[in-house]
């Protein structure tokens, strides 16, 4: 038991000799330096080659731009299909060559959508302008649904009728050029990718 004492008292004695040391600092800590990052996505300013990257999006911190998921992809692929007046059927040779080619790219890109846009010119008198120009894009959905097996929902249409005219709704030509169909490919919505 005394032996167990005295091991005690040298105990609490190291412990109040390592209290009592004092140490004191002597060199001086550099300042530390403010790196601004206005998008707040972890990447400096001056590294940054996307500056305005909206918040909690993963971004690659050699460069602060979007990673490869987040990032939007738009293929601009046009597609046009210029139409007879009052006809929902093109009138042109290689229509269906566009259109094939068209489908291909939405067959080898599932995760690609149509948006198609159905116009009618003037000389395509209401209501009949906008049921004609509904009806050409509703047929060329129609085609890539069931010819080439696109999933419907991959395909957004809509009609303008004679309201977005792209030439002169005076002459004939004009009027043969704003009675179409016309397409964009891009990223489809998350809810529509399959």
């Amino acid at each position: 038991m005394k032996k167990l004492r005295i091991m005690l008292l040298s105990s609490i004695f190291a412990l109040t000799a390592c209290e009592s040391n004092s140490y004191k600092l002597t060199a001086s800590l550099p300042s530390p330096i403010f790196v601004a990052d206005s998008d707040k996505d972890g990447v400096s300013d001056d590294k940054d080659r996307c500056p305005n990257t909206p918040l909690n999006v993963a971004v690659i911190l050699e460069n602060g731009c979007p990673t490869a998921p987040e990032v939007i992809i738009v293929n601009v692929i046009n597609y046009k299909a210029l139409f007879a007046r009052n006809s929902y059927y093109p009138n042109h040779d290689n229509y269906y060559d566009k259109l094939g080619n068209i489908a291909k790219k939405l067959q080898e890109n599932p995760k690609f959508c149509l948006s198609l846009e159905g116009h009618a010119s003037k000389a395509e008198n209401d209501p009949i302008s906008n049921d004609i120009s509904k009806t050409r894009v509703l047929f060329i959905k129609q085609l890539l649904t069931e010819k080439y097996h696109i999933n419907k929902d991959r395909i957004e249409t809509v009609s303008y009728g004679d309201q977005r005219p792209i030439a002169d709704n005076t002459t004939e030509e004009g009027k043969a050029m704003n009675q179409r169909v016309h397409g964009v490919i891009n990223t489809c919505p998350k809810e529509s990718a399959q």
